[in-house]
C-alpha cells in the first residue's frame, strides 16, 4: 500500500484528488492539511511514501516545505501539484529535487502515472511544464537572469508590502541611505522606473507567491 499524503487549502480539490486515488487499492490518503507547517508537524509522527504538494499556501508554502521535507525525510517522494506554469518557481522546485511536477487541470490519469514513475525511482513532469521551459529558452526575447541579494530580495519584499524606505530601514535596522540604495540597484537590474514596475517584477518572477 502506497501511503500518500496531501498539502493544499482547497478542500473540494483534495476530496477529488482522495476519491480518484483510492478507487485503486494501492493507494491510501492517509492525511489532507491545508499548509506545509502542518505537513511538516504530521510528518515527524508518520510515515507516507508522497506527498502531493500544493505551492500557494499560507503559513508555510510549497516550495519551503518542499526544501525542508527533501532534507529531512529523504525517502518521501514529493509530486507538486500546482497550477504554477511560470519558469522561475519550477527551475527553483526542479533544483530543490522534487520528484514530479503535474498541472492541477490534468488527466486524473497523469497523476497516478505519475505516483507509479516515482516509486519506481523515476521523475516526471508534465508535458505542459517541459513547454513552458521549451517556450523560454527557445524565445529570442527571453528575459536575462537577473541575480537579486538576500538583501535586495528582502528589501523588494517590503517594498511589495507597501513599506516606504525608512519603514524598510527602521525595520531592517539599517539607514535610509542603504535602502535606496539597495532600491537603485533593483531598479538597474530589473529595468523598472519605479516601485510599481518593481512590484511587477516581483510578481512576474514569483519573488512573491
Amino acid at each position: 500500500m502506497i501511503k500518500i499524503a496531501i498539502a493544499d487549502d482547497h478542500t473540494m480539490f483534495c476530496d477529488g484528488i482522495k476519491s480518484v486515488l483510492e478507487s485503486a487499492d494501492e493507494f491510501s490518503v492517509v492525511k489532507i492539511v491545508e499548509n506545509g507547517q502542518l505537513l511538516l508537524d504530521f510528518l515527524a509522527k508518520n510515515e507516507v511514501d508522497i506527498v502531493l504538494m500544493d505551492i500557494n499556501m499560507t503559513v508555510v508554502n510549497g516550495v519551503e516545505a518542499s526544501r525542508k521535507v527533501l532534507k529531512l525525510y529523504p525517502k518521501i517522494k514529493i509530486i507538486v501539484l500546482s497550477m504554477y506554469k511560470k519558469p522561475a518557481i519550477i527551475k527553483e522546485l526542479l533544483e530543490l529535487g522534487v520528484h514530479a511536477y503535474v498541472l492541477k487541470d490534468a488527466e486524473k490519469g497523469e497523476l497516478v502515472k505519475a505516483i507509479d514513475k516515482v516509486i519506481l525511482g523515476e521523475k516526471y513532469y508534465d508535458s505542459r511544464v517541459k513547454d513552458v521551459f521549451l517556450d523560454q529558452y527557445l524565445s529570442p526575447n527571453k528575459a536575462v537572469n537577473i541575480q537579486v541579494t538576500p538583501r535586495e530580495k528582502e528589501i523588494l519584499i517590503l517594498i511589495c508590502e507597501g513599506y516606504t524606505s525608512q519603514q524598510i530601514a527602521d525595520k531592517l535596522f539599517i539607514s535610509s541611505s542603504t535602502v535606496e540604495t539597495h532600491r537603485k540597484n533593483l531598479l538597474s537590474k530589473t529595468g523598472a522606473n519605479n516601485s510599481a514596475g518593481l512590484v511587477k517584477y516581483a510578481y512576474e518572477n514569483d519573488i512573491i507567491i
